[in-house]
């Protein structure tokens, strides 16, 4: 009375059924069962999506590079062209913030073969044009990334997926490559979906977990790295404010007396701009209040706020 799902090898079986020869179908069952019993078949799926996103999509990213490096340079892409990136980059925190440190080494020795999604999106969309894709692609890059980064932080730790979960992501994962590939050869395009269709049949190659999971690890210590270099909220909101209190603005009034404005000392604000304390550089015990008007066409407005409040 157990489901097929409950059952594990070695289970004896009671074939209630008029058959030729029930023992056959029990040992059907064992070589079902060994094969893979259907409850790991979600961990099949998690396992096929893995390969797909850790081989295929950087094979095929790598190709898109060195044919859109060839059509932009005359050249085919070699190591040497690693360190005309890498001095390209180098001076950009925001470059090295996005890829790490470890990645920044990769790009140097030019090896491509070594980049994974992370460096290749990053250098396939980058401002600098280092070769030149459809704009189509770049969105397909984008949405590649996104899939990538969704798996290693939410399919991965569940290491299993519905079959609704799989159809979906697989999906977008094939319409994407696609995509990639579309300015590739012939060839590379017909083996591209060749190997998709290998890997959706795939079973589960345990040596290849483990490499996975190595590169998973690798990938998991660049976003750790990566948090790291990232400013927090209240970082930033302390770095503005030690900004703020050593860059005081000096205000000159039309009489010629001069004040201090303390940003940080707001002593009101409206739809017309912010009243902030001044105090005058000469005599502190002589305080003013300075209104500063927004950028939307309220000065006109202020200064004639500021007359008729002169006449009082």
């Amino acid at each position: 009375h157990q489901e097929w799902m409950d059952l594990c090898v070695g289970d004896k079986l009671r074939v209630q059924a008029v058959l030729d020869d029930a023992s056959w179908i029990a040992t059907d069952a064992q070589l079902i069962l060994k094969a893979q019993p259907d409850k790991d078949e979600g961990r099949i799926r998690a396992y096929r999506l893995q390969i797909a996103l850790m081989e295929l999509a950087p094979k095929t990213l790598r190709s898109l590079w060195k044919e859109g490096w060839k059509g932009n340079h005359g050249t085919p892409w070699s190591s040497s062209g690693g360190q005309t990136v890498y001095n390209r980059v180098c001076t950009r925190r925001d470059f090295e913030k996005m890829v790490g440190k470890e990645s920044m080494q990769k790009i140097r020795c030019g090896d491509v073969d070594h980049w994974d999604i992370t460096i290749l999106a990053r250098l396939l969309t980058d401002s600098a044009r280092f070769v030149s894709i459809k704009r189509s692609q770049q969105h397909s890059i984008d949405a590649l990334r996104r899939l990538r980064n969704s798996f290693v932080h939410e399919d991965l730790s569940k290491n299993t997926m519905t079959q609704r979960e799989f159809d979906k992501k697989w999906d977008d994962l094939v319409s994407h490559l696609s995509e990639l590939s579309s300015t590739l050869s012939l060839e590379e395009q017909k083996m591209m979906k060749t190997k998709l269709e290998e890997i959706k049949v795939q079973v589960i190659d345990q040596n290849k977990i483990e490499q996975i999971k190595s590169e998973f690890m690798g990938l998991q210590y660049q976003v750790q790295e990566m948090k790291e270099n990232m400013a927090t909220k209240a970082f930033v909101e302390d770095l503005f404010k030690m900004h703020l209190q050593d860059n005081k603005n000096d205000v000159l009034l039309d009489n010629g007396v001069t004040y201090q404005l303390e940003k940080l000392n707001c002593l009101a604000k409206g739809s017309m701009g912010k009243v902030y304390k001044a105090v005058c550089t000469e005599d502190a015990s002589k305080i003013i209040a300075v209104k500063i008007c927004l950028p939307n066409g309220t000065v006109d407005r202020s200064k004639e706020e500021a007359k008729n409040l002169s006449k009082i």
